[in-house]
């Protein structure tokens, strides 16, 4: 999951992922450069890659609320990019 998402990251960019998958994803982005950056909890981007894992509840909607994003993520915009292993990834612009 981070090799694809590595590759479609721009510089002012978000990776959101709620708890548990947020310490596996933070793991494996720092072996393979991923700045800590991208993981702040920020209302500041361009785009933000959304993870969700269904099986536990998390949907689109519920992430971008527990993140507070609701006024900020463009939801027209978001679009299911990939599914990998039980996790869905989501793109979607800033407001």
């Amino acid at each position: 999951m981070v090799l694809f998402i590595k590759d479609k990251l721009g510089k002012n960019d978000a990776i959101i992922a709620p708890s548990p998958q947020d310490a596996t994803l933070w793991y494996y982005a720092k072996i393979y450069g991923i700045p800590d950056r991208y993981f702040a909890r920020t209302k500041s981007f361009d785009h933000a890659f959304i993870i969700t894992m269904p099986s536990s509840g998390q949907y689109r909607k519920s992430v971008i609320e527990e993140f507070g994003l609701t006024d900020v993520v463009d939801v027209d915009t978001m679009k299911l990019l990939t599914a990998i292993t039980g996790l869905n990834i989501y793109e979607a612009a800033h407001k």
